[in-house]
């Protein structure tokens, strides 16, 4: 398919409302010093627009380490054929200074995704998207590792989109509390920020991936209170029960990021460009 631009998304993610300088004043470019420790991560993550709507989300590893362009958001972002297919992924859209006036011109995009796995009957909200193509070398890509441990989480780190602006980190110094979001999900399939201490979330954040202490994807947000005025109790959906909460490969995780069945409870991120691989 041919998609026309009639609308200008370039200059769409230029207004006021929805794109450069829209988020917060309290929201942390991620090369701020707060992101100084992510500068590998954060090229794992994007913006996705679809459907005239904007997520977050991030490249995902698999236990082949074979850079299969797998790209996890929530349900509640992307969860039919047709949006995967409309989605737009942008790469590296990110002031590359601690400053929210400009932006840096070179991100790059691709278009259109299939949708490999999500949840049935929005019981969870975890989506797992096969971008087009695989992510060029000059778009630096690098895909997050996982954990399903749900016990030493010390701290946590998002790093996404808000209001489609340009890349933003935040961190909670405490560990994640497990807990319910709304009547329409599994009970505790989500892990509770309480309070943020650096940064916010806000709409187009959904999706971004939450790392835990090791920089590994442990949850994806799915929404909750937090802005800069109240930054309390944000919601991210569980890795672990994305995982293998249901039997059928196109409602799991687990089928397409542990092909091997190596049954590995966590992996590190993978470079899979770098002269020295990664995941030595």
């Amino acid at each position: 398919e041919v998609g026309h631009d009639f609308l200008d998304i370039y200059g769409y993610l230029n207004q006021k409302s929805t794109g450069v300088g829209a988020s917060g004043d309290c929201n942390v470019n991620i090369n701020c010093d707060a992101g100084k420790d992510f500068q590998d991560v954060k090229h794992a993550v994007s913006m996705v627009v679809y459907d005239g709507y904007l997520c977050s989300g991030a490249l995902i590893n698999n236990t082949r380490f074979d850079g299969t362009p797998y790209f996890f958001t929530a349900n509640h972002c992307i969860s039919s054929d047709s949006a995967a297919r409309d989605a737009v992924f942008y790469f590296n859209f990110e002031s590359p200074e601690c400053d929210t006036s400009y932006y840096n011109a070179d991100y790059q995009t691709i278009s259109v995704s299939d949708l490999i796995a999500t949840a049935p009957d929005e019981k969870l909200d975890f989506s797992l998207l096969e971008i087009s193509e695989t992510i060029p070398i000059d778009y630096e890509p690098y895909y997050a590792g996982w954990n399903l441990d749900t016990v030493n989480i010390e701290n946590t780190t998002t790093i996404h989109h808000p209001s489609g602006d340009v890349k933003k980190i935040t961190k909670d110094i405490d560990s994640p509390v497990s807990a319910n979001y709304g009547d329409s999900y599994d009970e505790y399939s989500h892990w509770l920020i309480q309070e943020w201490d650096r940064g916010t979330t806000e709409g187009g954040s959904s999706g971004a991936a939450l790392f835990d202490q090791q920089k590994r994807i442990i949850g994806d947000l799915t929404g909750g209170e937090a802005s800069c005025d109240y930054n309390f109790n944000d919601y991210f959906a569980k890795i672990s029960r994305s995982w293998d909460d249901f039997g059928s490969p196109d409602h799991q995780l687990k089928s397409w990021l542990d092909p091997k069945s190596t049954h590995f409870q966590s992996i590190d991120g993978y470079y899979p460009y770098q002269d020295t691989p990664s995941n030595l």
